[in-house]
């Protein structure tokens, strides 16, 4: 009985054997043929712009992803992407509208962040006439200025580009001043590793603690938050979502607790973000709740005896 089973196995592994070169046959075959399919879907850009300013906050919103796989159709310029990492999702829009001359073949490509953003440093006045135009033959795009002309290589996109968000019930939606939740973010970042985003009452909390300090503010909310909602989030990654948003910026953020957020803006464009909870079994969000309003109560309590004093 040993025996048989012997030689049926060296005789399963004979005929697999055989087969291998018809699975990497296919393989190569599929592979050719996705790679011309990602050929023909290449975009063909004609551009002309002024908004140049727009054109670099756009990348600064984006460039947490390092490869950026767009898509051109007869809106605008699209982005849906998740970051390397899989932490944090970006799906954003630069409209037709801000640009003079639009004549595009709808598509995809792929352009490294970092060759498009140089490629934008290096153009001093933002009031300045842009023309972008793709070379296909040679996977090219041009950046053609009065006085120069800069050249950056694109690529296809050889995967379909998945448009899925995550799925949160959220609890909580706000509206934040861009300014002071930046200034917050920028500074805590030097020192502490991650935040409490606590929407409370009126006010979002910020709130932020090591072993060697603490450090916490409140922003004031025009409405009344629905639920109470708090999650901690990684405070490198929040930086990059918030650093595109100017000072005249409002932020919406959808909230849960424990959850993922969605936050998102226009800035010329309009950029949504989702970015996952920071995790750590060592932290209890209510502990860090408790210890984040213990201010609100104290603030309330000084607010009643002075009223009891006047």
């Amino acid at each position: 009985m040993t025996e048989e089973k012997s030689k049926l196995d060296e005789k399963n592994k004979d005929v697999a054997m055989e087969k291998q070169p018809d699975i990497w046959a296919e393989a190569e075959r599929r592979a050719k043929e996705e790679a011309e399919e990602a050929e023909r879907n290449l975009a063909v850009l004609d551009l002309k712009t002024s908004n140049i300013k727009e054109l670099k906050n756009f990348v600064k919103a984006v460039d947490s992803l390092g490869e950026l796989k767009l898509i051109i159709d007869k809106t605008g310029i699209h982005l849906w992407q998740l970051d390397p990492i899989g932490i944090s999702m970006v799906i954003a829009d630069l409209p037709k509208s801000l640009f003079s001359k639009w004549n595009v073949k709808p598509g995809t490509m792929s352009i490294y962040v970092d060759k498009l953003k140089d490629a934008l440093k290096s153009i001093k006045n933002n009031n300045t006439i842009l023309s972008i135009k793709t070379q296909k033959t040679k996977h090219l795009l041009n950046f053609i200025l009065p006085d120069t002309n800069i050249e950056i290589p694109y690529l296809p996109v050889e995967k379909s580009i998945e448009k899925k968000e995550p799925n949160v019930e959220f609890t909580t939606e706000i509206t934040v001043p861009g300014q002071p939740l930046k200034e917050f973010i920028s500074q805590a970042k030097k020192n502490y590793e991650y935040v409490l985003l606590l929407a409370k009452n009126k006010k979002l909390i910020l709130f932020c603690k090591n072993g060697e300090g603490k450090l916490r503010k409140e922003i004031p909310l025009e409405k009344e938050v629905k639920e109470e909602a708090a999650a901690n989030f990684d405070l490198d990654y929040l930086n990059k979502l918030v650093k595109a948003a100017d000072k005249n910026t409002n932020i919406i953020i959808d909230m849960k607790t424990d959850q993922p957020i969605k936050l998102r803006y226009n800035n010329g464009f309009n950029v949504t973000y989702w970015l996952a909870p920071y995790v750590d079994e060592d932290i209890e969000i209510k502990d860090q709740i408790k210890e984040a309003t213990k201010g609100i109560k104290q603030e309330k309590a000084s607010v009643r005896k002075r009223r009891l004093h006047s």
